[in-house]
């Protein structure tokens, strides 16, 4: 089932938390929505879910507009943070719960339970209390309970937030896998921007209440629309534009006192956009531009290293950390360098 979100508004006082949201969730698709705390993406799943009320607007699921329907009756699942599993019941009992809301008989809830157990790999819990099982395995319980109802559309609300970090990777992976075998058109919701980018087939990016870009994983790192999308998902270079424009769609800028030829889609401001290149980009080499190591930050599998080069500029430049790799101290003279064609210009 395909979901359609068409000039969604929603105030919490004076304040605009959903400002016009258009979205549209292709049948069997995994959809993030991506932002920081406050940005609105729960509150947009809740409208969603039926648990808020919109001001304006339209939620379809289908051709099937839901938006003023109860939430009971909208086809949905929820998957929240903090699980919302009943400690009184086992982990059969949990899962079973809403087919016995929805009134399907014993023989049929025991096959269908046993069968969505399996899916989720908790066989032999069964008969375990909540409070008896792992942080892990609770978050498959609530998957569970949420699948078998089958759902036309699956909601998660940040659902790994309470997980240590090697069980969040584990459990993102098992999550994917979920949701690609039983086909359900899902929207999950994550601050967490590697998160976001392990497990969706699009990325929505928001900011104060508004979509600031859609797009696939790849185009969302590589081409952000703007600004605050290359900043927010992954590290980044920014540099202030110096140049003109030598044509409607060419920049001719200067970077590190060298000249570079952007391509653009349209003829920029220059005192408003900027120039990006993510650190992984720039490189090592013998022969570049010229600069020093000003500092270097370790984080395991790569090392950041800032360097400033003879113009004034900075660049973050990141390496893999592999055991032969060459390594640079604070102070030491580098040469640097990178392909033109990793520049882009953002606008605000």
């Amino acid at each position: 089932m395909e979901l359609t979100i068409s000039n969604v508004n929603k105030k919490y006082g004076d304040i605009q938390v959903l400002n016009n949201i258009n979205l549209k969730i292709n049948d069997g698709e995994l959809a993030v929505i991506l932002g920081p705390s406050g940005c609105g993406k729960t509150t947009l799943l809740k409208v969603i879910a039926g648990i808020m009320e919109k001001d304006s607007g339209e939620i379809c699921i289908g051709e099937n507009d839901i938006s003023n329907m109860p939430m009971q009756n909208r086809g949905i699942a929820l998957v929240f943070q903090n699980y919302a599993l009943f400690p009184h019941m086992n982990v059969e009992e949990n899962i079973e719960y809403g087919l016995k809301v929805k009134g399907i008989k014993q023989p049929q809830r025991r096959e269908m339970v046993k069968r969505t157990i399996c899916s989720v790999k908790l066989n032999g819990y069964e008969k375990h209390r909540i409070n008896e099982i792992s942080g892990g395995q609770q978050q498959r319980v609530a998957l569970a309970r949420a699948l078998i109802v089958k759902p036309k559309i699956l909601l998660f609300d940040e659902p790994l937030s309470n997980l240590d970090e090697k069980l969040r990777v584990e459990m993102r992976e098992e999550i994917r896998h979920i949701q690609k075998e039983w086909g359900i058109t899902t929207l999950y919701v994550t601050h967490d921007q590697e998160e976001a980018m392990s497990i969706a087939d699009e990325i929505v990016v928001m900011k104060d209440g508004v979509i600031q870009q859609k797009d696939t994983p790849e185009h969302i790192y590589h081409m952000p629309s703007n600004i605050y999308v290359a900043e927010f998902v992954g590290e980044t270079n920014i540099f202030k534009i110096k140049g003109k424009m030598i044509s409607e769609t060419i920049l001719q800028s200067e970077l590190f006192k060298k000249k570079y030829l952007i391509s653009c889609d349209r003829r920029v401001d220059i005192d408003k956009f900027r120039l990006m290149i993510r650190p992984e980009e720039a490189y090592f080499c013998n022969d570049g531009i010229n600069g020093i190591i000003k500092d270097v930050v370790k984080l395991g599998s790569v090392c950041v290293y800032i360097v400033e080069a003879q113009s004034g500029e900075k660049i973050k430049i990141k390496v893999l950390n592999r055991r032969d790799c060459k390594r640079y101290l604070v102070g030491e003279h580098v040469n640097f360098n990178f392909d033109e064609k990793a520049l882009m210009c953002l606008q605000p």
